[in-house]
């Protein structure tokens, strides 16, 4: 006898579809919580990656800090200071007489609701309040220059042996090592004479300043780590590190001449700059992907110091934008010696 077969119900349909969609639901749940966890942990790897980058680069221009080729900055002269330091954009410019200082080899400045000295006119971007800034000086010892090379010919990249090398940079420490130095903008304006075999070498007059500043990096303005740098065409601002949101300095100063730090003090407690020794670098990295919780916690770079959440007592808050709440945050402190004071 054959048995007559028949289809699936409209209801055995409806309810097998039904639990299609549930279990579809959840196979999208599970991917897209995988997803947001690994956009989350991909954003910390990316902040621990910029927080390590900004602090490797700091330190190198903080140790060379105060370096004038063997000779203290106190037998440094500047022949020629120009009445400005202009920024290569021509859209501002620093001035003359701060930006060529060989006796400020280091100098900080407290942040506040603005930073006028070191002039503002010098940054590009959106200067982010309360982050101090800090400006380095030195001779660039990586680009010598023979005086056989120093003038004529175009620019080039200023090492040792290539022509005219001079020009590639506007500003040269001209040291007679061991006795003086003078900044100059051309061999013929020094009174120093003679090469190295005379004991005369040539390196630029480098100047660096950090500084935080909100940079639009195509996802929105975004708090970020810049130095502003001395170069062939007056001073440059280049952009280091994302998601820097705060940065703060203090100073390690010798107050009975022993070599050693006695107090770390903030820059506006800084009397005599030459007494410092060593920095200690706070600064507070966030993520670029937004989590599912509230960073609620306050942030202590300094003994006075604070940034937190808008509830928090903090002097500096990160309710800057909307949502800023949702990123993840660490918070990295170093301290940086200055070679060229500590050295016997």
């Amino acid at each position: 006898m054959t048995r007559s077969s028949r289809g699936y119900s409209l209801v055995e349909l409806m309810v097998a579809v039904l639990i299609g969609l549930v279990l579809l639901a959840g196979v999208m749940q599970v991917f897209i919580t995988s997803k947001q966890g690994y956009q989350v942990q991909a954003s910390a790897s990316r902040s621990q990656e910029s927080s390590r980058f900004a602090m490797e680069y700091m330190t190198r221009y903080i140790a060379l800090a105060d370096l004038w080729s063997g000779v203290k900055s106190s037998s440094v002269s500047v022949v020629t200071s120009p009445t400005s330091f202009g920024n290569s954009s021509g859209a501002a410019s620093c001035g003359g007489s701060w930006a060529i200082n060989p006796q400020d080899g280091i100098h900080g400045y407290a942040g506040g609701t603005s930073v006028a000295n070191p002039p503002s006119s010098c940054f590009s971007g959106t200067y982010v309040a309360q982050s101090d800034v800090l400006a380095i000086r030195y001779a660039d010892p990586e680009n010598y220059c023979s005086t056989a090379n120093f003038s004529g010919g175009s620019s080039s990249s200023g090492s040792s042996g290539s022509a005219a090398c001079g020009s590639a940079f506007p500003f040269w420490v001209r040291t007679q090592i061991g006795m003086r130095s003078e900044v100059v903008n051309s061999p013929t304006s020094s009174s120093i004479t003679g090469d190295a075999a005379d004991g005369v070498l040539n390196y630029p007059f480098q100047m660096a300043v950090f500084y935080i500043s909100t940079v639009d990096n195509g996802e929105g303005p975004t708090p970020t780590l810049s130095v502003l740098l001395s170069g062939p065409s007056g001073v440059t601002v280049q952009p280091l590190a994302d998601g820097v949101e705060m940065l703060k300095f203090q100073y390690g100063i010798d107050t009975n001449n022993d070599q050693s730090v006695d107090q770390y003090v903030d820059a506006g407690s800084v009397g005599n700059w030459s007494q410092v020794l060593s920095v200690r670098v706070s600064m507070v990295v966030r993520g670029d992907t937004l989590d599912n919780f509230t960073d609620t916690q306050s942030y202590q770079l300094t003994p006075s110091f604070c940034y937190g959440p808008a509830s928090s007592s903090c002097t500096a808050k990160y309710n800057y934008q909307v949502g800023a709440e949702k990123f993840q945050r660490r918070m990295v402190v170093r301290e940086i010696q200055l070679r060229n004071r500590t050295r016997g």
